[in-house]
C-alpha cells in the first residue's frame, strides 16, 4: 500500500492531477469569494433565481457540449498516440457542431423564455433566468471547446490560465457592483454572460490555429459515431444534476431554492479536485496502452484503495462544518449546513468511483451509460416528485445522493466484472 502511494505520487499523471489541480484551487478559492460576496449580497429571492440562472446554463452546457467534447478527447487522444500530430480536424467537426447546436438552441429560448417559464414552473418568475442562462451558456460553451482542446493535447498550463483569469474577471466585475449597490440578479447574470463571450471569443482565436474545417466524411462519422449513446448520457447526467434545482423551484419558494442553492454550491466547490482528475484522466485512459482490460482494472483497483482515504477529510469537513459556514453564510442559510452534510456522502462515492467512468468511455461503452444514465434519472424524477413537496430540500438532497450512487457502483461493477471488450 505505501509502495502504490509512493508511485503513485512521483507519476506523471500525479503531476499532471497537481498541476491542473493547482489551478483549480486558486481558481477556486476566488470562486469560494465569488460564492461568499453573492450570498451574502444578494436577496435570498435573487439568490434563488441565481441559482436556477446557474442550472439553465450548466444544464445546456451539459447537454450539447459535454459528449462531443468527451469524444474529442477520446478519439483526439488516440489519434495523437498513434500518429503524433494534432487532430485538427477532429477539433474543427467538434466546433462547427456545437456551434450550430448553440445558435439553434438561442433560436429556441430568446423569443420563448416567458413561456418555457410558464411550462416547466407554472409562472413567470424564472423567465429572466432562462433566457440570460441560455445566452450565458453559448459563452460556457466556447470556453469548453478550448479546454477540450488543451486537454486532449495535456496543455494543462493553458487550461489552468484560463480558468483563473474568468474567475479573476468576475471576482471583479461582482466585487465592483458590490460597492457601488448594484449586486442584483439581472447583473450578475449579465456580467457572468458578457465575460463568458469575451473570454470564449478570445479562447478562439488562441486555438484557431489547431482547428481545421477541411472536413472528410470519415472524420464526422469518427465523430459522431458513438455520439448519440454518449450524448443521451450526458443529456441524462446534466438533468440529474439539475432536476432538484428545477424541482424545488416548482414545488417550494425560490427562497428554499436558495437555500438548497447554498448547499450545492459548497458541494460543488468540495468536487473540485474530482474535476482535476477526469481532465487528466480522459486522455490518459484512451491512449493505446490503456486498451487492456488487465490494465485497466488494476488502474481502477488501486485508485480505488487509495481514493477511499478521502473518508477521513471529507467526514471531519461535515462533522466541523457548521462554524464555518454560519460564519460564511449569515444566520439566514442555517438551514443549507445540514444539507451540505449529507452532500458529503456524496463527495466520498464521487471521489472514489466517478473517475472509473473514464474508462467505460475509452472502451466506447456508450450504451450502457446511456441506459444507465436513463435508468437513475427516472428514479431521481420519481424520488423528487414523491419527496421534495413533503420533505423539501433535505428530500432533494438524499435523492440525488441515492441517484449518484447508483451511477458511480454500477459504474465500477460494470468495469470490475467484464472480461473483455
Amino acid at each position: 500500500m505505501f509502495q502504490e502511494l509512493k508511485n503513485l505520487i512521483f507519476s506523471k499523471t500525479a503531476k499532471n492531477i497537481t498541476l491542473v489541480y493547482s489551478a483549480d484551487i486558486f481558481s477556486a478559492i476566488i470562486g469560494f469569494a465569488v460564492a461568499v460576496i453573492l450570498i451574502r449580497g444578494l436577496s435570498k429571492s435573487d439568490y434563488g433565481l441565481y441559482t436556477n440562472f446557474i442550472a439553465v446554463m450548466g444544464l445546456i452546457t451539459g447537454v450539447i457540449g459535454s459528449a462531443l467534447n468527451y469524444i474529442t478527447v477520446r478519439n483526439g487522444a488516440e489519434y495523437i498516440s498513434t500518429h503524433k500530430k494534432v487532430p485538427s480536424r477532429v477539433y474543427g467537426t467538434n466546433f462547427l457542431f456545437q456551434i450550430l447546436f448553440s445558435l439553434l438552441l438561442l433560436i429556441i429560448i430568446i423569443p420563448n423564455s416567458l413561456g418555457l417559464s410558464k411550462f416547466f414552473f407554472g409562472s413567470n418568475l424564472y423567465s429572466k433566468a432562462i433566457l440570460l442562462g441560455g445566452i450565458a451558456a453559448v459563452g460556457f460553451i466556447l470556453i469548453e471547446m478550448a479546454r477540450t482542446i488543451f486537454q486532449t493535447s495535456e496543455k494543462f498550463k493553458k487550461y489552468g490560465v484560463f480558468k483563473i483569469i474568468k474567475q479573476l474577471a468576475l471576482l471583479t466585475g461582482i466585487f465592483l457592483l458590490w460597492k457601488i449597490s448594484r449586486l442584483d440578479f439581472q447583473n450578475v447574470a449579465f456580467l457572468w454572460a458578457g465575460i463568458l463571450f469575451i473570454l470564449g471569443a478570445g479562447l478562439f482565436f488562441s486555438v484557431r490555429k489547431w482547428l481545421s474545417f477541411s472536413f472528410k466524411i470519415e472524420q464526422i462519422k469518427e465523430l459522431l459515431g458513438g455520439a448519440g449513446w454518449l450524448l443521451a448520457y450526458f443529456v441524462f447526467l446534466a438533468l440529474l444534476s439539475r432536476l432538484s434545482i428545477f424541482m424545488l423551484s416548482n414545488f417550494r419558494s425560490v427562497e428554499e431554492v436558495a437555500v438548497y442553492g447554498v448547499a450545492f454550491r459548497y458541494y460543488g466547490s468540495m468536487l473540485l479536485f474530482l474535476g482535476s482528475i477526469n481532465t487528466v484522466f480522459l486522455p490518459k485512459l484512451s491512449k493505446i496502452e490503456y486498451r487492456d482490460t488487465e490494465k485497466q482494472k488494476k488502474f481502477t483497483n488501486r485508485w480505488v484503495r487509495l481514493s477511499s482515504l478521502t473518508i477521513i477529510p471529507v467526514g471531519i469537513m461535515a462533522i466541523y462544518s457548521k462554524p464555518l459556514m454560519n460564519f460564511l453564510n449569515g444566520p439566514e442559510y442555517t438551514d443549507s449546513i445540514f444539507l451540505f452534510q449529507l452532500f458529503c456522502i456524496s463527495i466520498v462515492m464521487s471521489l472514489i468511483f466517478s473517475p472509473i467512468v473514464n474508462i467505460l468511455i475509452a472502451r466506447k461503452e456508450y450504451f450502457f451509460l446511456a441506459a444507465l444514465g436513463f435508468i437513475a434519472l427516472v428514479l431521481n424524477f420519481i424520488g423528487n416528485y414523491l419527496f421534495i413537496p413533503i420533505y423539501g430540500a433535505i428530500g432533494a438532497t438524499v435523492v440525488i445522493i441515492l441517484s449518484f450512487a447508483i451511477i458511480n457502483i454500477s459504474i465500477y461493477l460494470k468495469v470490475k466484472l467484464v472480461k473483455e471488450y
